[in-house]
C-alpha cells in the first residue's frame, strides 16, 4: 500500500512539473505571430525607406565633403533644360570662376515645350551672368524635349553624337551631367549618354559627376520648398557600393547668389504649378549635390 501510494504521488508531481498542452502550443503560435508581424514591419519599413526616401538631415554631417581642385580647370556642365544648370551647379560655378577655371555651359533641349524657348534662353543667359559665365561660354544645342525615341538606342540619338564631339573637342577636366537614374527623360537621356562615353572613351577620362534634379517628387528634395538651413541629400535607393555621394557646402554669399540667380527664371515661377515651383527652391540649400562613380 505505501509502496503503491507513493508511486501514485510521483505521477501527480511528475503531471503537476509539465506545462499544459493547449498553453504550450498557444506560447508558440503567439511568438510565430510575434516574429511575423516584426518582419512585416521592418521589411515594409525596408522597402520605403529603400525606394521613397532620402537619407535624413542628420546625415549631412557624414556626407563627405566634395574637395576637388577647382583651379585652372575646364568644366563642362550639360543642362538638359534652362535652369537646370543654376540648380545643381550655381556654386560650383561660382568657385570655378573665383579659381580661374573655364566652364561652359551646355543646354541641351530648346526648352520649348511650352512655346517659350526663346525666353527661358535669355533667363539662363541672365541668370549665368549672374554667376560670371559670358554669353560666349554658353551653347545651346535646341534639341527637341522628351524625344522618347532617344531613348531606345542612345548611341544613335543626336544628344549622344553631340555630347561625344563636344568632349572630345573641348576636353574637360570635370564634366557635370544629369544622374543616369533621373526621372525625366531629357535627363536620364544625357546622363545615360555621358555614362555610355565615359565607359568607352579610354582616352577621355575627365571626372565625372552626376547631379540629380527629378526623382520622387514627393521625397526628393527632403523637405520640399524654400528651406534654405537644410542640406541637400540622396535618395537612399541611389546609394551603391559602386558610386559616392559627396557635398558641395556652400558660403552665404554663394548661397545667397544662387537664390538671386534661381529667382531670375520667372517664366518657371510664375506658372500656377506648385510642383514646379517648389523645385526651384528646392535647391536653395546649404550644398549643392554630386555623385561620382567609384
Amino acid at each position: 500500500m505505501i509502496e503503491k501510494a507513493r508511486k501514485n504521488l510521483n505521477r501527480i508531481l511528475d503531471r503537476s512539473n509539465r506545462p499544459p498542452l493547449l498553453t504550450l502550443h498557444i506560447y508558440k503560435r503567439h511568438v510565430l505571430m510575434m516574429v511575423i508581424v516584426v518582419w512585416l514591419v521592418l521589411l515594409g519599413y525596408g522597402a520605403y525607406f529603400r525606394f521613397f526616401m532620402v537619407l535624413p538631415q542628420g546625415a549631412a554631417t557624414i556626407l563627405p565633403e566634395m574637395s576637388l581642385d577647382l583651379t585652372d580647370k575646364k568644366i563642362l556642365i550639360l543642362s538638359p533644360h534652362c535652369d537646370d544648370e543654376i540648380l545643381s551647379s550655381a556654386g560650383l560655378i561660382q568657385r570655378a570662376q573665383q579659381n580661374n577655371s573655364n566652364v561652359r555651359v551646355v543646354i541641351t533641349t530648346d526648352c520649348n515645350s511650352r512655346k517659350i524657348g526663346t525666353k527661358r534662353q535669355e533667363e539662363s543667359k541672365k541668370a549665368l551672368e549672374s554667376v560670371g559665365i559670358k554669353n560666349d561660354n554658353i551653347l545651346f544645342w535646341n534639341l527637341p524635349e522628351k524625344d522618347k525615341s532617344s531613348q531606345q538606342n542612345i548611341k544613335d540619338s543626336d544628344v549622344y553624337g553631340l555630347i561625344k564631339s563636344e568632349v572630345e573637342s573641348f576636353l574637360p577636366d570635370l564634366l557635370l551631367a544629369p544622374h543616369f537614374d533621373d526621372t525625366h527623360i531629357d535627363h536620364k537621356i544625357v546622363g545615360s549618354s555621358v555614362a555610355e562615353i565615359i565607359e568607352e572613351e579610354k582616352n577621355i577620362k575627365p571626372i565625372v559627376a552626376y547631379y540629380l534634379i527629378h526623382y520622387n517628387f514627393l521625397k526628393y528634395p527632403s523637405p520640399s520648398g524654400f528651406n534654405p538651413d537644410d542640406y541637400l541629400l540622396p535618395p537612399v535607393r541611389l546609394i551603391g557600393l559602386n558610386e559616392e555621394w559627396f557635398k558641395l557646402t556652400l558660403s552665404g554669399e554663394e548661397i545667397e547668389n544662387k537664390k538671386e540667380a534661381i529667382f531670375m527664371y520667372k517664366s518657371q515661377l510664375s506658372i500656377r504649378n506648385p510642383i514646379l515651383q517648389d523645385l526651384l527652391l528646392d535647391f536653395i540649400r546649404q550644398n549643392e549635390l554630386f555623385m561620382i562613380k567609384k
